[in-house]
């Protein structure tokens, strides 16, 4: 199968079948599964739906009434909104080599993710859906120790096709397996955003990261740490920012099919001016995530996802103050 002859490796099947003497379906597909693996062209896909209950949809603080700077004011639909909804989405990888030996591939990827809620006071901020999209190209070599690869991207995030933010850029990643228990990652992304009602926003936005992943266990549980630097170059001054983040994940596969999935991150950013025009102080923002993912593997096409997430963003702007709490549920099928 390795050579692309599946006429030989079938004439080896019978031959082990007449030496044995008793068929064995489960063979016939390992020939299917080792002609997709060593086909040249490679693609690979999941689409998910599943309904959903977030506590602040809209990110927002806890009441109208707001303190900023020295002011107290109100502001009309800022406070938080909790709604159930629903969620639909889906993912596709494809991978081309031009010939078997190759470590060249051609890559892409293209993904696309709807959420609605079922709360319509949501509408009066044009936030009650959203819909967002990537696609992105590129090229990655990959032998027995290292993966390099980079890609040009374009995203775009729509809020009831009324207002969007759109992305385009490069974006790359090395992976080398140091030890067969430990892998080295490092990532980047450099963008540039693009604001449909807020040209003040427009600009570079970028990111730079390291991370460690060890392997653990017979069942090759996962630890995943580390961290990346972040800025932002917007027009206006006040948007600008810079900042870092640290993040760990953990992956236990349990027994029938089960895998649970915890996770922690803490962002900091320093933004370059206020949050608003009644504050003197620049924005500092510092935020707090923990989740926890759950997945029921019923076969090798299908499964149910479960998680619940909780956020806690404290900023010196009252504007920007929020707590989440977040849960889904939902069924994947995998190709």
């Amino acid at each position: 199968m390795l050579l692309g002859n599946r006429e030989a490796a079938e004439r080896s099947l019978a031959v082990m079948r007449s030496l044995d003497g008793t068929p064995s379906p489960e063979t016939d597909k390992a020939l299917d599964i080792l002609e997709s693996r060593y086909s040249a062209f490679q693609i690979h896909g999941k689409i998910r739906a599943g309904v959903q209950y977030d506590s602040n949809a809209n990110l927002g603080p806890d009441s109208n009434d707001l303190s900023l700077g020295s002011w107290r004011v109100r502001v009309d639909n800022a406070k938080a909104q909790n709604s159930f909804g629903a969620y639909l989405g889906a993912d596709l990888d494809m991978g081309y080599r031009a010939y078997r030996d190759s470590p060249w591939w051609l890559v892409g990827d293209a993904r696309g993710f709807w959420r609605g809620h079922a709360n319509s006071d949501m509408g009066k901020t044009h936030s009650r859906e959203a819909q967002w999209g990537r696609a992105a190209a590129g090229v990655r070599h990959f032998d027995s120790s290292t993966l390099a690869e980079i890609r040009m991207k374009a995203e775009i995030l729509d809020y009831e096709f009324y207002q969007n933010v759109s992305a385009y850029g490069p974006e790359g990643m090395f992976l080398w397996a140091a030890q067969p228990g430990f892998h080295l990652i490092l990532k980047g992304n450099l963008e540039q955003r693009v604001y449909f009602r807020d040209s003040k926003r427009n600009g570079a936005h970028g990111s730079l990261g390291a991370y460690g992943r060890a392997f653990f266990g017979t069942d090759k549980h996962e630890l995943l740490f580390g961290g990346r630097w972040l800025g932002a170059d917007a027009q206006e001054k006040n948007y600008r920012h810079d900042g870092w983040e640290g993040t760990a994940r953990l992956l236990f596969k349990l027994p029938y099919g089960f895998e649970i999935a915890p996770f922690v991150s803490f962002t900091r950013e320093s933004y370059k001016g206020p949050a608003t025009i009644l504050e003197a102080g620049k924005r500092q923002d510092e935020r707090f995530r923990m989740g926890l993912g759950l997945t029921y593997n019923i076969n090798e096409s299908w499964s149910l996802e479960a998680g619940c997430q909780y956020a806690n963003n404290h900023s010196n702007s009252g504007l920007y103050q929020y707590k989440q709490h977040f849960m889904n549920a939902g069924i994947v099928w995998s190709f």
